[in-house]
Parts: structure tokens; sequence; C-alpha cells
């Protein structure tokens, strides 16, 4: 079937949601797509920062086909090995003590809001249940997760939003904790906003309000579900900081390219959650956390984290080296590992993205200025090249 077949199929049969691109892809090999096309496509998006160990792994395929030929789904009312042993992957090499498996990042998020509320319901009488986000984060698109979200580009459509969540000014201690009050239950961030730009956190700011939120029992949560699992050069964004937060988020990359949200807390926090105060039926199945054990032990061994920031680190050198060159377009260089955003003048960024699918590259865009390079972990200087070098042309203006 061609590509035009196919483009008129999903408009017959698929809600307009997404503007998807004239391509659909037949294979892949690291960092490499194969296009129906027949162009190779160098990815620096990596599905949204899900595909961190690239297409093909060996280690990944070995494991799907292990796992399909054992229960694929049993109830959690049962016990389950591959979650059990997953759970002790996580725990062992976090701050963590205790794991809640869902199956997006959505869900993880929305986990850590409900522990959250219960845990200070349990201790508090119903009196704090509040929630401070940062204004430009996002954490996802049910209505308890978008309406945690900091940006009113999502709010539109969805009215009536539901209570509970402050939105603060992010990298200012001073009115971060002007809006806190004694109904706040917990305050969660993500270190490196994405879909606010990539825009870093402040090394100062987190450790204050981490600090602040421990004097006053209040949760100190981290949405790892775009920054985890080595995006940033460490396992989780967190390491960077020096804290130790209460609750963590993890999706995206965990499951080695298959659905899982993970929610992971201390057990001071954990404890709340008892038989029947939240669940999920798919939750944590023996195939998905099968794949999701050979994922992590690879990622650990497989010295991609250590590539994540040795490659960021040359990056955004280069990015930094184009800005200087081209300032009216350029504006800003911004990330950590490979997590990159590039802030671009007018239109620019959306003007790349389409040049580069052109030229063969995969990118992203965070709004409508900021171009989103997240490639896979194991990505080269070949390769990190090959994209400087499209993006260096497109500033250029040359063909």
């Amino acid at each position: 079937m061609n590509i035009e077949n196919v483009a008129a199929m999903s408009e017959r049969y698929l809600m307009n949601t997404y503007k998807r691109l004239p391509v659909s892809f037949t294979g892949g090999s690291g960092y490499e797509l194969a296009g129906s096309d027949g162009k190779t496509y160098i990815d620096f998006l990596a599905g949204i920062a899900v595909n961190n160990l690239g297409y093909s792994n060996k280690k990944i395929v070995e494991a799907i086909k292990a796992a399909s030929e054992k229960p694929i789904h049993v109830s959690n009312l049962y016990l389950i090995k591959p979650q059990a042993e997953l759970a002790k992957r996580y725990i062992e090499h976090s701050c963590l003590d205790k794991a809640f498996f869902g199956n997006s990042g959505a869900e993880a998020n929305e986990a850590a809001i409900k522990l959250a509320r219960k845990y200070s319901a349990d201790n508090y009488q119903y009196n704090r249940y509040r929630i401070i986000t940062l204004e430009g984060s996002f954490h996802g698109r049910t209505m308890a997760t978008i309406t945690a979200t900091g940006q009113k580009r999502f709010h539109n459509y969805f009215n009536p939003f539901l209570d509970g969540f402050i939105y603060a000014q992010p990298n200012d201690f001073e009115k971060t904790v002007e809006s806190i009050d004694k109904s706040v239950a917990a305050v969660m961030v993500e270190l490196v906003q994405g879909e606010g730009g990539i825009r870093v956190l402040s090394k100062d700011y987190i450790k204050r309000l981490y600090q602040y939120c421990n004097e006053n029992d209040i949760i100190f949560a981290v949405d790892e579900i775009q920054t985890g699992m080595g995006r940033t050069g460490k396992l989780f964004s967190y390491q960077h900081y020096d804290i130790e937060p209460d609750i963590i988020t993890v999706a995206k990359a965990a499951g080695g390219g298959l659905p899982i949200g993970v929610m992971l807390a201390k057990s001071k926090y954990a404890e709340s959650f008892t038989p029947g105060t939240h669940a999920s039926t798919f939750g944590g199945s023996p195939f998905v956390c099968s794949v999701a054990s050979a994922f992590f032990d690879e990622l650990i061994s497989g010295g991609y984290i250590e590539n994540a920031k040795i490659m960021g680190d040359y990056i955004i050198d280069r990015l930094n080296n184009l800005k200087g060159r081209f300032p009216g377009k350029v504006l800003d260089v911004r990330g950590l590992g490979l997590l990159i955003g590039i802030e671009l003048s007018g239109d620019l960024a959306l003007q790349f993205y389409r040049f580069a699918f052109e030229n063969g590259l995969l990118v992203g865009v965070a709004g409508n200025n900021v171009v989103r390079f997240e490639p896979p972990l194991m990505i080269d200087r070949k390769a990190a090249d090959f994209a400087i070098m499209l993006f260096e042309r497109f500033l250029s203006g040359k063909d």
C-alpha cells in the first residue's frame, strides 16, 4: 500500500488529533529509521523521548520474544514475578522505596496526585489537598494532569477544570513560597520543562524549594516522564540536583518502547496507598515488566547514560557556536544531556521541522518556536554532525 493510500485511510478512519508527516516507517536500526519512501531518516526525536535505545536493540527484541511465550496478562490480584523484579531495579537505583505501575506518564502523575492527597487526608483531615505546579510545566492530558499543566494553551475547550492546582513562577523561590499556604499538600515539578520549551530549572531554586517542603511536610514530587531513564546524562534528572524527592514519576522510555508508567515513593508516603485506594488493570503486566527489565539492564550496563552526557555536551557546544553566528535567528540554546532545545525567532522552528524532515532528519517542536533535539542515547558524532550541518544550512538559507 503506497503512502497516499495510508494517508487517505488515516483521514477516513482516525480522529484528527495529530498533524502527521507524509511517511510511514517500515524498519529501523539504532538511530536510523527506514521510510516507506525508500529514504533513511536520522531520528532526533526518538518517539518523543521513548526510544532511548533506538530501534531493533537485540536485548529488547529477545526479551519481547521470550515474554510473548509466557502469560502476557494476569490480574494484580496475584503475585507477578516480573513486576516485583522490575520494582526492585527501580528501588535499588533510586532514593525511593516503593513502586506503583500503570500504563502511561499521565497515569503515573495521576497516581502521584492521588497519593499526595491520600497522605494529606490521612494526616491532615482533608484540609490539605492543593498541589503547586509551575508555569510552563506539562504533566499529561487527563483532566487532572492537564489541569496540573501550567500552560494556558492547553487549558481550552475542556472546562470546567479541576480544583486544587496552583501555578507558581519557576526559578523564583520567594514567589513560589508566596503561593504556598496551609492547604498545599505537594509541589510537583519537571526539572527540565519539556513541552514548556526545554527549560532547565536552576539548582539553587530547586534545592531551596526542596528544603522548604521537607521542613513543612509538603511532598516534593519530580515528574521524570521525559527526563528519566538516562535522557539527561544521569538515570534520573533529580540526581543532578543533590536532592532526594518524596515521589518521582517515570514513563516514556521506561518500557523499551512498550507503554508503562511508574510512580515511585518513599515509604512514609507509599503507606497511604492500601488495597482499594488505587489500581490499574493492565499496570505492571508480566509481559511489559519483563521487557522493561531488559531495557533497564541494557540502559544501565551499555554505556548509554554516559554517552548521553558526552554527546549532549558536544551538540550543545556546536549549537552555541551557531547561536553566535546567527544571533537574530537563534535566540537561545538550552538543555541537559540529550534533551536539548533551540529557541528560534518567528516561525523558524516550524520551518526547520519541515526542512529537516525533507532532508532525512526527524526533530520535534516545543510550543511554536523551540526545536527539540532528543535522539536515541547511542547517537554518535556522525549523526550529530549531520543534524548540525542541516541546521547550519537552514540558517544560512541554503537549499
